[in-house]
């Protein structure tokens, strides 16, 4: 039995590494298709700015949509995400990208660069990470641009005064979507959406766009954790501890040798 309770991604945090992005099964794909359909850039412009769609135009009995929202003052996201718990777990997930030139897709933790996806060749609508909590840990995601001259352009969710020159904070936009369908992970606990646009202003051409959901949440140690298997294990181990030494109270110290 899992038992994890997610909250807002403001609040908490994701670190270590799970590796790629990890191809849904068919359950978990037919969640997220219910949960972020309307929000999969491949099916329109999901940007700030008409014909953006709001929660009437997003909201059923799937999810509970906010709106978009700038990621500059006064409504910015607030980071970078700090943990308070030693033992939390994100979930990540890819929804789409419009336009050219998208490179990596990622997250720092702690300074450190963390690749989920090299470029849009290997990311699909539904693909998704776990990366494992860790306490007192600083996390960001980023994503990056690669312009016409080669150079790579990294946008930050959070620390924004870290990116590029060419990356302005304007082109970030957040919003807030809670699942109200079946639940495999967080039951029923927000996600957080990120976009980033640069050329959505006025919409002309082809905007370039990319998209992708993320939330974190406190997992109880005593419950094993199927996915991934190592947090299992680590919870086995865990409630072996805890039995020993509740064995150890129960039937107090061992007689002395006669």
């Amino acid at each position: 039995m899992k038992t994890s309770c997610f909250l807002p991604v403001l609040l908490l945090v994701a670190t270590t590494a799970s590796g790629q992005l990890q191809t849904p099964d068919a359950d978990r794909l037919a969640a997220y298709r219910n949960w972020f359909a309307p929000l999969d850039p491949a099916a329109g412009l999901v940007a700030p700015g008409l014909p953006s769609p709001g929660p009437t135009q997003i909201d059923d009995g799937n999810r509970d949509w906010s709106s978009w929202m700038p990621n500059t003052p006064p409504t910015n996201l607030f980071g970078p995400i700090i943990s308070n718990y030693p033992w939390q777990l994100c979930e990540v997930v890819f929804l789409g990208q419009t336009g050219d030139g998208w490179g990596q897709f990622g997250y720092c933790l702690n300074g450190v660069d963390h690749l989920l996806s090299q470029s849009g060749a290997d990311r699909q609508f539904g693909d998704y990470a776990h990366p494992q909590p860790g306490a007192n840990q600083r996390l960001d995601f980023f994503v990056e641009r690669i312009t016409s001259a080669g150079n790579r352009e990294r946008y930050y969710a959070f620390e924004q005064a870290l990116n590029s020159p060419l990356a302005p904070a304007a082109d970030g936009y957040w919003g807030s979507l809670t699942p109200l369908s079946e639940d495999h992970d967080g039951q029923g606990a927000t996600f957080t959406l990120l976009a980033f646009a640069p050329e959505v202003p006025g919409y002309g051409g082809d905007p370039a766009l990319l998209v992708f959901a993320v939330r974190a949440g406190s997992v109880w140690i005593d419950t094993p954790i199927p996915e991934p298997a190592t947090y299992g294990l680590a919870a086995a181990a865990v409630l072996l501890a805890l039995a020993a030494r509740h064995r150890r109270h129960i039937m107090g110290p061992p007689a002395a040798a006669t």
